[in-house]
């Protein structure tokens, strides 16, 4: 049983919650490695950033009146703006349900995600040189032993000699 004071020590250590006790009882038990997994699993949870790329919306025609703008994505914080049907903004970020927004104002805040349609990006120019005659696609599928993995290999993706065997 931990005294009191083993315990307050404890409490004190910094990643006290992920290491479970003081790191220099970690090493003298042994502990180290089934506490570093435990450290990894824990990261390994916490969802990926990454940068969004940023797509205009439209308001849909099916809301009533307005779709209220919010500070935070919440829909007990008042609305500070109401934008008609059809009105176009800009997407920064999203949370479930909830997409940040930048309104023609200049402003941003949270709107309802299902009340937001994107617009689609107009498809790039055709280039000026022809697909070639040997023009190839590949997909690979890989068992990684934790998932699939699946890569794609073109003519035309900048890598000298790809597809070439």
């Amino acid at each position: 049983m931990d005294s009191s004071k083993e315990i307050e020590e404890r409490r004190a250590t910094p990643f006290h919650f992920l290491l479970g006790a003081d790191p220099r009882r970690i090493a003298q038990n042994g502990n180290v490695s089934r506490n570093l997994i435990g450290i990894v699993v824990s990261l390994a949870l916490v969802p990926p950033l990454h940068a969004q790329v940023p797509q205009d919306y439209a308001v849909r025609d099916t809301v009533t009146d307005c779709l209220n703008i919010r500070a935070q994505s919440d829909t007990s914080v008042a609305p500070f703006a109401c934008l008609p049907a059809g009105t176009v903004v800009n997407g920064i970020s999203s949370v479930p349900y909830w997409r940040e927004v930048e309104i023609p104002t200049g402003e941003t805040g949270w709107a309802a995600k299902k009340f937001l349609e994107p617009i689609p990006t107009p498809p790039p120019a055709p280039a000026d040189a022809p697909i070639p005659a040997d023009a190839f696609l590949e997909v690979h599928f890989v068992d990684v032993g934790q998932g699939d993995a699946i890569w794609i290999t073109t003519h035309d993706d900048g890598v000298a000699d790809n597809g070439r065997f």
